[in-house]
């Protein structure tokens, strides 16, 4: 009988040291592949960003040799457009320190507000091409930022 209760107890201790291991091992893995899924879109951020500023400053350059005045309204927003840019190219630094620390979930609200931030501006951008064409001498005002 206790040759019996030794071996269940042997037995047991392995299959629960089995059980914890493979469960700890699919939380490692878990973990690995939402860093990598949260550098992904990093990148991919970085690659918006850098592709906005770029039509925020040929707009810029435009609006600078144009024949016809910015109204006011146009240059406020305009404006705001700017300091929201700003505002996530101050957050992709602060990604990537949370990502090299990896902080998962930190780095994921992250990401979120400035993909967010990122399709306003975008959005924002495009209103601001279609509410002054004719001072941007645009002819493809319907182009979608």
């Amino acid at each position: 009988m206790i040759w019996w209760l030794s071996f269940a107890t042997i037995s047991l201790l392995i299959g629960v040291g089995y059980t914890y291991r493979r469960v700890a091992l699919l939380q490692y893995a878990r973990r690995i592949r939402a860093l990598a899924e949260m550098h992904q879109y990093r990148r991919r951020l970085g690659h918006l960003t850098s592709e906005l500023l770029a039509q925020v400053n040929e707009l810029d350059q435009k609006t600078k040799y144009s024949t016809q005045p910015a109204s006011d309204r146009w240059s406020r927003d305009f404006g705001i457009v700017c300091d929201q840019l700003v505002k996530i190219g101050e957050t992709l630094p602060l990604i990537d320190e949370l990502l090299e620390n990896q902080k998962v979930d930190q780095s994921h609200d992250a990401i979120m507000s400035a993909c967010k931030m990122v399709e306003k501006v975008s959005r924002e951008l495009s209103e601001i091409r279609n509410t002054a064409p004719k001072l941007l001498d645009d002819k493809k005002s319907d182009r979608n930022l």
